[in-house]
């Protein structure tokens, strides 16, 4: 009898032992269940930051290619506008060239006909001028071709 009580004692120790270890893995299984709860929830918390920054990072590129777009079409308007002003600056100096060709032709008509006129003076042909004059002949002369360059300049007289 004393080796079945001292079986049944081992057997008692073994199942207490058991039972302990048993107790120990139990709470080291719950500590470690509750460490895995609280790696979900931070993982649940990392995903939500996760789609909120990717959120963010979506509204922030949208935003980028759409002031890039308005930045494209501003440099387009810009290049337009400039060739605009440089075909109007080219079409004043045009006009502005043609003026001055005209002026200068106006001028240089107006010398010529002064310089007939110096030396009609000067060869003394005044009496002869006088009486061109007194016609009225040289005044209509000088009045038509006045009149046929101002309208060539397009100047109204």
């Amino acid at each position: 009898n004393s080796q079945t009580l001292q079986y049944f004692n081992g057997l008692q120790q073994e199942t207490q032992k058991f039972q302990n270890e048993s107790r120990t893995y139990d709470r080291q299984r719950r500590i470690e269940e509750e460490n895995l709860k609280n790696i979900r929830l931070t993982q649940l918390q990392l995903e939500e930051k996760l789609r909120n920054i990717s959120n963010e990072l979506g509204q922030e590129i949208r935003t980028k290619k759409i002031e890039e777009e308005k930045h494209v079409r501003l440099r387009q308007a810009m290049a337009s506008d400039h060739q605009a002003i440089i075909q109007i600056t080219s079409e004043l100096q045009g006009l502005e060239a043609d003026e001055t060709a005209e002026k200068t032709k106006f001028v240089k008509e107006m010398e010529s006909g002064l310089d007939e006129i110096d030396f009609l003076l000067h060869q003394r042909e005044n009496e002869r001028l006088i009486r061109l004059l007194e016609g009225e002949t040289v005044k209509s002369l000088v009045d038509t071709k006045l009149a046929a360059v101002m309208s060539e300049i397009g100047v109204g007289g």
